[in-house]
């Protein structure tokens, strides 16, 4: 079968969506299917402007514009499965007649439930950024919501990396066809893998470094204020930031003095950087991040035999299990976070168990060659209906 994968993000890590297809891409063109990959070139995020009004222009600008740019190359390649995000899946779709061969199914990657368009939820007004006010926020958000409701219409197939999405998707939209929605979990790169981490390590030794990824554009507080207390009770004990981006003074003016010397920032790592990250910390933290997939960043956490804390969300509930293979707790709890940590770092052989677990269980489950066999399954599953519907 030939694929075409576009990409929404650029080839700039970690952000997820690359990363994701990336692997599919690999894994599928070792199969013999040939597989193009489409990746935007500009990094840095984008608005327009139409009507008076600012557009998100993952919605509306960029999806035509990206439509535009792979016309020729679409009709001429004449691909079997286009696969993009839903937010620029719809426009590709919907204009599918002037865009692409007939037989071409357009595919969405959806990263969890946070897209999910639900029509109970309004837009939040309080949510201004520097390039808008809140009357074109709402309007953008509005646009937002019927781009990924259109989505659903209109496109042939989601991948969404929780079992819950489909459910919800299914309540909120019961007119969408439940044949379109599939599960399919995110992987870890084999690199990840770390199982001599407990042969090297017989005991705890202080310092113990705390590695955590996410977005501080919402400062996470949670996190903050229980390393601050955790500090106190083991000064030695170290914590390390990846975000890109985040310049090093400004996550420092989130902490006292005496604490700023304990904490570091690992910016735009290279995917050698990141490997050698988790190896060279002791307990992941998947904390204060509003995240509803699975993120690869804590697949690759327990890939490293690291033992995980983790605010409850659907991808969490998805891989972990409480006191099995991780720690999962109430979101922006910061006293649960203390407690779990200070409970990790008492208790050598819980600590010890939590990692290997943590391991064993995404090695058997959660390779690249296992959620591409998924893919691939489904793929074929998608062509076979698609003929049966022709004949």
């Amino acid at each position: 079968m030939k694929l075409l994968i576009v990409s929404p993000q650029p080839e700039h890590p970690p952000l997820d969506a690359f990363r994701v297809f990336r692997a599919l891409a690999e894994e599928l063109s070792m199969r013999g299917h040939t597989v193009d990959y489409f990746v935007e070139p500009d990094p840095e995020p984008r608005e327009i402007t139409f009507s008076n009004n600012v557009i998100p222009d993952r919605v509306f600008g960029r999806g035509l514009q990206l439509a535009t740019r792979l016309q020729s190359s679409c009709k001429r390649r004449k691909y079997d499965f286009l696969l993009t995000a839903a937010s620029l899946g719809w426009c590709l779709s919907t204009f599918r007649h002037w865009f692409l061969c007939p037989h071409t199914q357009v595919l969405a990657w959806h990263g969890g439930t946070d897209a999910l368009p639900n029509p109970s939820v309004q837009p939040d007004p309080s949510t201004v950024n520097h390039a808008s006010n809140a009357k074109q926020t709402q309007w953008g958000e509005r646009l937002t919501r019927w781009a990924e409701k259109k989505a659903l219409e209109t496109l042939d197939g989601h991948f969404y990396s929780t079992t819950e999405a489909p459910i919800q998707v299914l309540a909120n939209h019961p007119e969408v066809r439940q044949h379109t929605l599939f599960y399919l979990p995110n992987g870890v790169a084999n690199h990840y893998y770390y199982p001599e981490r407990h042969q090297a390590q017989a005991r705890l030794d202080l310092p113990l470094r705390l590695l955590t990824l996410g977005s501080w554009v919402h400062v996470n507080a949670s996190l903050i204020d229980a390393f601050i207390r955790l500090h106190g009770q083991y000064p030695q004990l170290r914590l390390s930031a990846i975000q890109p981006g985040m310049p090093m003074e400004k996550l420092l003016n989130y902490f006292p003095s005496a604490v700023q010397t304990s904490v570091s920032v690992l910016p735009d790592l290279t995917e050698s950087e990141r490997v050698a990250a988790y190896r060279q910390h002791d307990i992941y933290l998947q904390t204060g991040v509003n995240v509803s997939g699975v993120p690869l960043s804590l697949l690759e956490g327990m890939a490293s035999a690291m033992p995980v804390v983790a605010d409850d969300s659907p991808g969490v509930r998805d891989i972990l299990t409480h006191y099995e293979n991780g720690l999962i707790i109430p979101r922006e709890d910061s006293t649960a976070l203390e407690q779990s940590v200070t409970h990790l770092l008492e208790n050598p052989d819980l600590y010890r168990n939590l990692g290997e677990n943590a391991y064993d269980y995404v090695s058997r489950y959660y390779t690249w060659r296992q959620v591409s066999d998924i893919f691939e399954a489904k793929l074929f599953q998608l062509q076979e209906a698609r003929a049966k519907t022709a004949d």
